[in-house]
Parts: structure tokens; C-alpha cells; sequence
């Protein structure tokens, strides 16, 4: 664990939000429109190095697959070298905004969340834990819908505080750990020119997102039996083809969380 993951540890959520990154009422009628705005409001008060162009890498996460993780709510993100950090923007619509969310609704609040490169796994680590509480908690959009000051914005993320647990480091990724196998095979038909350079591009992306464990087991996996992860069809790992349990294939239908084979040990998802 770095420096930065041990300053995070046990932090509040709300000591991480800046009063000057609220915005009440985002103007914007679109994804891209939104989210220029709220990049534009982070750069303002925020240096980045280099020449990083802030919103191409947030919308470049984006089509990886979209941040809407349902229930009203989006969290935009990306590791991006600022001289602060992590910077969290909180952004709230009052019309609702097409993300293409999980669960086909519109999102009214937007937590864009930036943070530098050399703390991998972060967004997974620390903000799995937010997006748990906001989504299990009933009328949790209702009450940001209803806010008019910073000081509500901070009782309601002074409930959650920020954990680095291993117990979760394989929590909500198995839609981006199956496009980095897809592209892993993809990558192995496409010699040259422009496509291989979109899909490498697009790899670097994932196995930057992903808690750096799992990528080095994917690694060690693929390098041992050719894929590091199967999908489970009719309740059986397509990858030793034994049947899991009742219960294991039950959990693993529907989730986008990642699993282990209990036979073959190579990730299973649904």
C-alpha cells in the first residue's frame, strides 16, 4: 500500500470535496455536455501536467462502458496526472441526462473523480464503497434532487468513509475484465495500422482501471492456458467445464463483480 492509498485509508468522504466543485445545476442536456462542464469547472481550479487533454480521457473511459451505475446516479473517472489530488466534482441535473446506465434510467447526479496514475486500482478500492452506499440506501437521488447547499452535500458524504479492503478488490469489474480478454484476442488477429492502435489504446484503459492484482493474475492465467477468463453458461465454467454450485452460479448470474473457478481457477463471469 503507497502513500497515497494510506492517506485515503479511513479518510471521510466528504474531507475530499471541495465546496468550490459542487454544481447544483448542470446546464448541460447530454453526457458530453455535462461532462465538458464539470471538466471545465475542474480545471479551473485544478493544474493537470503535461498536456492532457481532461475531457478526451474521461470520455475515453466512457467507451469502455458507461459509468451510469443505476438508480439516478454516474461516476465519471480517470487517472490523470494532477498536482493534487484525488479531486472529486459533484454535479447535479435537475432534467435528467441519457448515460447509458445499467439499468436504462436517466442520471441526475454526477461525482467526476480524477486521480494520478501511480495509485492503481483506487476508483475500485475506495469509491466501491460509495457507489454501495448510494445505491442501498432508498431516496438517496430524491435527497440530492432536494439540496441547495454544500453543507448538505457534506452531511450526506460524511456517512461514508473511504476503505481500502482486499475483500473487495474484485468488485465491479467483470464487464471490463471480459472486453480485456476480448481485445486480448482481438489484438492477436490485428497486425498493424490504425485498429490494433484503437484497441491497444483502448487495453491500456482497462488494465489501468483494474486493481493491478487481477491484471497480473489475468497475466499469469492467459500466459498458462490462453485466456485468462471465461464466461459461465447454464451454471458451468466454459473454461474446465465443471458445474458450479447452485448457489455460486446464482451470485455470478447478473453481477459485474469478478470470480474465481473453484476447479480450474481462472476468473468466471457472467
Amino acid at each position: 500500500m503507497n502513500a497515497g492509498q494510506l492517506f485515503l485509508n479511513n479518510t471521510k468522504l466528504s474531507e475530499l470535496i471541495d465546496p468550490k466543485m459542487v454544481i447544483f445545476n448542470l446546464q448541460g442536456e447530454d453526457k458530453i455536455s455535462v461532462l465538458r462542464e464539470m471538466v471545465d469547472r475542474v480545471c479551473q481550479f485544478h493544474k493537470f501536467e503535461g498536456n492532457e487533454d481532461v475531457l478526451e480521457r474521461i470520455l475515453d473511459r466512457e467507451s469502455l462502458s458507461s459509468t451510469g451505475v443505476g438508480n439516478g446516479f454516474a461516476f465519471p473517472h480517470a487517472r490523470i496526472k494532477t498536482q493534487d489530488g484525488p479531486i472529486i466534482c459533484v454535479g447535479i441535473t435537475r432534467n435528467g441526462i441519457d448515460f447509458n446506465s445499467i439499468d436504462g434510467k436517466p442520471v441526475y447526479v454526477i461525482l467526476l473523480i480524477i486521480w494520478k496514475p501511480n495509485v492503481p486500482g483506487l476508483f475500485n478500492h475506495l469509491f466501491g464503497g460509495l457507489a454501495r452506499f448510494l445505491l442501498s440506501n432508498p431516496g438517496m437521488k430524491e435527497k440530492f434532487l432536494e439540496i441547495q447547499s454544500y453543507e448538505q452535500i457534506a452531511q450526506i458524504f460524511s456517512q461514508v468513509e473511504l476503505q481500502i479492503s482486499p475483500d473487495h478488490v474484485n468488485v465491479q469489474g467483470a464487464k471490463l475484465l471480459w472486453k480485456l480478454q476480448t481485445l486480448t484476442n482481438m489484438i492477436k488477429e490485428n497486425g498493424n495500422g490504425e485498429e490494433r492502435a484503437r484497441i491497444e489504446k483502448e487495453i491500456k484503459l482497462i488494465r489501468e482501471e483494474l486493481d493491478q492484482s487481477i491484471v497480473a493474475r489475468f497475466d499469469r492465467l492467459t500466459e498458462k492456458f490462453g485466456a485468462g477468463v471465461f464466461k459461465i453458461k447454464d451454471g458451468v465454467c466454459q473454461g474446465c467445464m465443471i458445474k458450479l454450485s447452485t448457489s455460486l452460479a446464482a451470485t455470478i448470474h447478473n453481477s459485474n463483480d469478478i470470480f474465481v473457478c473453484p476447479k480450474c481457477g481462472r476468473y468466471i463471469v457472467d
